[in-house]
């Protein structure tokens, strides 16, 4: 009986512990520990045992201190679970120890058998308090159930909205991507055209180019030659570089000139006409690359979200495997059209200087033709006059040198009287140089005289110059043998020069 109410006062002390950390079990062992000895108290194995050791002090008194420790009857180790529970209570090291040696001591003495505890009893207030505890846990529950709700109902909204503000996104971005690709594909059909037509232009441009580089080498080149080997056979001083053998080496530089002008135009055509075969590909390429996309993106327009044979991607890449921007395919279009575009407006032109290039140079050909034609009559013509020239020059010559001797006489008076109004000019600047002081001024009068006698010198100076020419040209035409010597050379050419120009005028005929 002794041991029975030490283990119900210890019971009652360990439970507001327990309780207190909520470790109170079902079912208990009282270990108590004083300074001086121990008491122990033990349950039958079958239902638990509660343990304690007793000491030889009184309970209650001041040094006394206990633990609870919970045995399950499934645990035969009681030293594991004494030092678990010293571990969980905070109990030191030396007391934990003997809490297990008293332990292990009452587990060998079974004379000691203890009457389970009672179950726990509760106040009313308590069973009170309880039940408002459950109640207010249960309107909890219930009014954030109803918050879930409303605000599922409102995310479901929500995403329903959005989900179709996106559908309807997706299909207007669809219909102006199927318009914009429409219509770039259109621009390059229109652009692949007129690459077509301008490379079967360009390919014509190219026969004409090589026609009237063939015709000026085998025809225009050779006859020039000809007419110029042909004039080597002149003799005397008729050999001579004149308007005919100019407007004759002219006319070949004129050739040559043409010649390399077509070539040049001749390879520039190549040139664009390559350009344009490659402009040409990458349209098709492009052409066939946007029909692939125009159907897919018509495809996908016709596709609803009850459309069947729809599929859910469940891979962990990203579904996006686009690596080319809008604002790249755009600049990969438009530089495609645009360089569609550049290369016609490079073709049109190079066709149209091609077209002016061959009128210009027909235009010069038959121009120094008709020059060179022009040359060989007047040289023929100058052949047959020279004589009849020559007599009327001695006659002007002579007519002439009298008009000098008479001009002669004026400009040796002219001088004369040039020399007195020096002389008074000198003689008005001799005397104002005697003024006195002040009246030695440099006014009006005196530098109008210093321009007069400037004047003077400058005229003077003007008419000896004229008068030494003319005396020169008087020595230069009295000289009688030169006159001779123009008629015979005249006679010489009118054989020789007449026969190898009309020689030369009928090669150019034919």
């Amino acid at each position: 009986m002794a041991l029975y109410g030490l283990e119900k006062k210890m019971k009652k002390k360990s439970e507001k512990r327990f309780k207190s950390s909520r470790h109170w079990p079902e079912q208990i062992s009282v270990v108590s520990f004083v300074s001086s000895g121990a008491a122990a108290i033990s349950r039958s194995p079958d239902k638990g045992r509660l343990v304690a050791h007793g000491c030889e002090g009184e309970w209650g008194s001041p040094s006394l201190c206990y633990v609870v420790v919970y045995v399950p009857k499934t645990v035969t180790d009681c030293k594991v679970v004494c030092a678990k529970t010293a571990v969980e209570l905070n109990m030191t090291s030396a007391l934990a120890n003997y809490a297990t040696e008293a332990v292990y001591k009452m587990a060998e003495r079974q004379s000691l058998v203890i009457v389970p505890p009672p179950p726990t009893r509760f106040t009313l207030t308590e069973w009170g308090l309880n039940n408002r505890r459950r109640y207010r846990l249960a309107d909890d529950q219930q009014q954030l159930a109803e918050r879930l709700i409303a605000e599922s109902d409102r995310v479901r909204v929500v995403t329903e909205e959005v989900t179709k503000l996106n559908k309807t996104e997706v299909d207007k971005k669809l219909r102006e991507r199927i318009t914009d690709i429409e219509f770039l594909k259109e621009e390059n059909e229109k652009q692949k055209t007129e690459c077509c037509l301008e490379e079967e232009a360009l390919n014509t441009y190219k026969e004409r180019l090589l026609d009237a580089i063939e015709s000026l080498k085998e025809n225009a080149l050779k006859l020039c030659n000809k007419c110029i080997i042909l004039r080597e056979g002149r003799i005397g001083i008729d050999l001579c570089h004149d308007d005919v053998e100019k407007e004759l080496v002219k006319e070949v530089q004129t050739i040559e000139g043409a010649q390399s002008l077509l070539m040049r135009a001749l390879e520039q055509t190549k040139e664009q006409t390559r350009l344009l075969r490659s402009t040409k590909y990458f349209l098709d390429r492009d052409h066939q690359n946007k029909g692939t996309a125009l159907k897919i993106d018509r495809q996908c327009e016709t596709l609803q979200e009850t459309s069947l044979n729809l599929s859910m991607y469940h891979g962990n890449a990203p579904l996006n495997p686009g690596n080319v921007t809008n604002n790249e395919w755009n600049e990969f279009c438009r530089k495609n059209i645009d360089r569609a575009a550049k290369e016609i407006n490079n073709a049109r032109p190079l066709r149209a200087y091609i077209n002016t290039l061959l009128k210009q140079v027909i235009d010069d050909l038959w121009r120094q033709y008709h020059i060179t034609n022009d040359a060989f009559k007047i040289r023929i013509e100058d052949t047959r006059r020279a004589k009849d020239k020559l007599e009327r020059e001695h006659y002007e010559t002579v007519h002439k040198v009298n008009d000098m001797m008479r001009n002669i006489t004026k400009l040796e008076k002219a001088i004369a009287e040039k020399e007195g109004f020096m002389s008074l000019a000198h003689t008005r600047l001799g005397n104002r140089a005697h003024r006195p002081e002040m009246e030695l001024c440099r006014d009006e009068v005196e530098a109008k005289l210093v321009a007069e006698v400037q004047q003077l010198q400058n005229n003077v100076t003007a008419l000896q110059e004229m008068l030494a020419e003319l005396i020169q040209a008087i020595r230069f035409y009295d000289d009688h043998r030169t006159y001779y010597i123009i008629i015979k050379i005249c006679d010489d050419m009118q054989h020789t020069s007449c026969r190898l120009a009309g020689r030369c005028v009928s090669a150019l005929g034919n």
